[in-house]
C-alpha cells in the first residue's frame, strides 16, 4: 500500500479548551499514520488501528490516557479522569476483555511494590516478614530489599495477596503505538506532551512543505532498525551486559541518518565495555562505529594495549582522510607516540586548506 500525498491541512494539536484534548491528539496521530505511513504497517496493525478509532469515545479516552502515561501496569481502581464518562473500572475490564488490556499479567516484586501502597503490601507480606524475624514498620525500600531473595519470580496479583486485591491490567500494544509515534514525529524523543508544549506556545517548529519523499522512514525495515536500536541504548542505560546488547545490535543500513545513529550507538556501546573491561569488545565496537571520536578511542586502546603496529597502521590510514580540527590533533600526538615507541619517522601531517 503506497503512501498518499497530503492534500488536507498539516496536522494540528487540540485546543487545551477541549476536556479530551488528549484524544484528539491521539486520533490526530493514528489518523495521519493510517493516512501517510499505511505502507509501512502491516495489515494487522492496520486494522487494529482501525480498530482503535472505532472505539466508544470514553473506552478510547481511558486507553489513551493509559497509552499516555509512564509504564505499561495500571490498577483500574485508581484510574480516575473526570472528564471520561462511566465507571472506568468497568471501562477497563470493558478493554481488557475487547483485548486492548492483559487482564491477569504476572507481577514481579518491583512491580508490586509499585502499584500498592505501603499498608497493603504490609497486610500482604505480614506472615512472611514474622518468619523472617522482621518488624512491620520496615520502609518500601527495605521490605523490596529483603523479598527479594524470598520472590524471586513473577506471578499475577492474586497470587501475591491471600485476601481480595484490586485487580490489575497491562496494556497489550504498546509496542504498536511506539511505533506510531516514532512514525508521526520522526524519533521517539518527542512523547505525547509536545503536542501541548505546542499549543501553549513553549515550542515552536518550522513550517516545512509535507511530501512522502520527506517521510523520516521509507521503508519499514528503517522504522524496525531505529526501534531495534533504541532498545540497545536503553538495554546499556539500564545496565545490561554490552556483550548482550551486541548480540542484538542491527546490521548496517543505506540509509545515512540511521547510519549515523548505529555509530552513535556504536560508540556508547563501546565505551561501556571499555569501563566493563571487555577490551576486545570496546575494540570491535570502536572499529566499526563511523562516528568522529570512535577512531581515536580506538587508537588509544590499542596503545593501552601495546597493540603498537596495529594502531600505527590504522592512524597512518585514517590520516589520510578528511579531518575535524580536533581529530587532526588528536591524530597528530597518537602518531608522535607511536612513532617514537616503534621508531618510524613522524609524518608530516596534511597542509591546512586556504582560508578565503
Amino acid at each position: 500500500m503506497a503512501a498518499r500525498t497530503p492534500t488536507e491541512p498539516r496536522p494540528a494539536s487540540a485546543d487545551l479548551e477541549n476536556p479530551l484534548y488528549y484524544l484528539e491528539n491521539m486520533d490526530t496521530v493514528v489518523g495521519w499514520v493510517l493516512g501517510y505511513h499505511s505502507d509501512l504497517l502491516t495489515a494487522e496493525e492496520r486494522a487494529q488501528l482501525t480498530a482503535f478509532t472505532g472505539l466508544p469515545t470514553p473506552a478510547r479516552a481511558l486507553l489513551t490516557r493509559m497509552i499516555m502515561r509512564t509504564g505499561e501496569l495500571f490498577r483500574p481502581d485508581k484510574l480516575h479522569y473526570p472528564e471520561i464518562a462511566g465507571d472506568q473500572t468497568d471501562l477497563a475490564h470493558a478493554l481488557a476483555r475487547a483485548g486492548w488490556l492483559v487482564p491477569t499479567p504476572a507481577l514481579t516484586l518491583a512491580e508490586l511494590f509499585r502499584l500498592f501502597t505501603l499498608p497493603e503490601l504490609r497486610l500482604a507480606f505480614a506472615d512472611t516478614f514474622a518468619n523472617l524475624g522482621l518488624p512491620r514498620t520496615l520502609p518500601k525500600s527495605r521490605m523490596l530489599e529483603h523479598l527479594q531473595a524470598v520472590y524471586p519470580d513473577p506471578r499475577p496479583v492474586n497470587g501475591w495477596f491471600d485476601q481480595s486485591a484490586p485487580t490489575v491490567v497491562r496494556l497489550n500494544h504498546m509496542p504498536l503505538f511506539d511505533r506510531v509515534r516514532l512514525m508521526f514525529f520522526g524519533n521517539l524523543r518527542q512523547s505525547w506532551s509536545d503536542f501541548v508544549l505546542v499549543e501553549l506556545g513553549h515550542q515552536r517548529y518550522e513550517t516545512v512543505p509535507f511530501t512522502p519523499d520527506s517521510r523520516a522512514f521509507q521503508t519499514r525495515e528503517e522504522v524496525d532498525m531505529y526501534l531495534a536500536m533504541h532498545d540497545c541504548r536503553q538495554r546499556l542505560d539500564e545496565g545490561e551486559s554490552p556483550h548482550e546488547v551486541w548480540a542484538h545490535l542491527p546490521p548496517p543500513s543505506d540509509n545515512a541518518w540511521l547510519t549515523s545513529r548505529r555509530d552513535r550507538l556504536l560508540l556508547e556501546l563501546g565505551r561501556v565495555a571499555e569501563r566493563a573491561g571487555d577490551r576486545a569488545l570496546a575494540l570491535q565496537a570502536f572499529a566499526a562505529s563511523g562516528h568522529r571520536e570512535a577512531t581515536l578511542k580506538h587508537l588509544r586502546l590499542m596503545e593501552r594495549m601495546k597493540r603498537f603496529d596495529e594502531a600505527w597502521s590504522v592512524a597512518r590510514s585514517w590520516q589520510d582522510q578528511p579531518l575535524s580540527d580536533a581529530e587532526t590533533q588528536g591524530l597528530a600526538r597518537i602518531l608522535k607516540r607511536l612513532g617514537a615507541k616503534l621508531g618510524e619517522p613522524v609524518p608530516q601531517p596534511p597542509p591546512s586548506p586556504p582560508i578565503n
